[in-house]
């Protein structure tokens, strides 16, 4: 166990991401360089992990993830090569985005090994408050170096990005395996979600607590599903909460808005109660960690 309180992300059951937030220090931060050449650069940034209020808290990720039940993860993906090493306050996570288990069939190809290096900070500290980090931001690097990217590329056709569309709940089809993942169109698999097969790759057990599973893109370790009810490891383990809930009643309406029940459907059917969970407006927390 740490010695000392330190901040964490942790997704939750559903793993439905409402929003990006940045938790870190402005500086050098995520982003990094993306296969050769890259982009560089970037500044703080990380999307919020589950936030849907805590629905679904079944352990069956063909259940919470909103996965095709039929694209199962059957599929040899290739060899995986991930490294992560720290230089000064940077952390540098060298991936080919090669998971460490079996993966489901795409319609637009197969998985392809990439190169890409990740730059986050090494030594992350709170900000005062959330900033969210806009579409196309990268949530994270799983620890196995498949990359968290959370957010759809979808909307509401006449809403622009006020109505984007939760990739996870199936009001889309996108093609995802069992796994929460599929891939870009080069050949880039990445997770939408919680990955069951990543997680027992990592020795997670229901109940105990998480492994550390990933970093976000501003430097915050990810953890999954279970942490320190306390925060301090002297009052057990328990299933994490998000603060993120469902609105009540129904949508606008008109031609700018897809009206209808607050279903789950869009990020902005979700709105953040604080109190309401064991997470903070990022889905993080501060506490010990194994």
């Amino acid at each position: 166990m740490s010695n000392a309180l330190k901040s964490a992300l942790v997704l939750t059951a559903s793993a439905i991401v409402v929003a990006a937030c940045a938790t870190a220090q402005t500086g050098p931060k995520p982003g990094g360089q993306r296969g050769p050449g890259g982009s560089g650069g970037g500044s703080a940034s990380t999307n919020a992990g589950s936030s849907d209020g805590g629905a679904g808290r079944t352990w069956d990720v063909e259940q919470i993830s909103g996965s095709s039940q039929t694209n199962r993860a059957t599929v040899n993906a290739g060899t995986p090569s991930v490294s992560i090493s720290v230089s000064g306050d940077t952390r540098i996570i060298v991936t080919n985005n090669i998971p460490n288990h079996r993966v489901g069939r795409f319609p637009n190809g197969s998985v392809e090994p990439q190169s890409n290096t990740y730059r986050v900070d090494a030594t992350p500290s709170l900000n005062s408050r959330a900033t969210y980090a806009p579409l196309g931001t990268s949530f994270g690097v799983a620890i196995n170096g498949v990359t968290f990217d959370p957010l759809a590329a979808e909307f509401y056709e006449k809403g622009g990005q006020d109505w984007n569309y939760v990739a996870l709940n199936g009001a889309i089809p996108l093609g995802l395996d069992t796994q929460t993942g599929h891939i870009q169109p080069g050949g880039e698999y990445h997770y939408h979600g919680i990955a069951e097969l990543m997680l027992e790759a990592e020795g997670y057990t229901a109940g105990a607590h998480s492994p550390l599973i990933g970093y976000a893109a501003d430097g915050f370790p990810i953890y999954a599903l279970y942490g320190y009810e306390d925060g301090k490891g002297f009052n057990g383990v328990t299933e994490v909460q998000s603060g993120w809930a469902l609105r009540s009643g129904s949508r606008p309406g008109g031609s700018n808005a897809p009206g209808g029940t607050y279903d789950g459907a869009f990020h902005a059917d979700y709105v953040y109660v604080g109190g309401a969970g064991t997470l903070d407006e990022c889905n993080g927390m501060t506490t010990q960690t194994p």
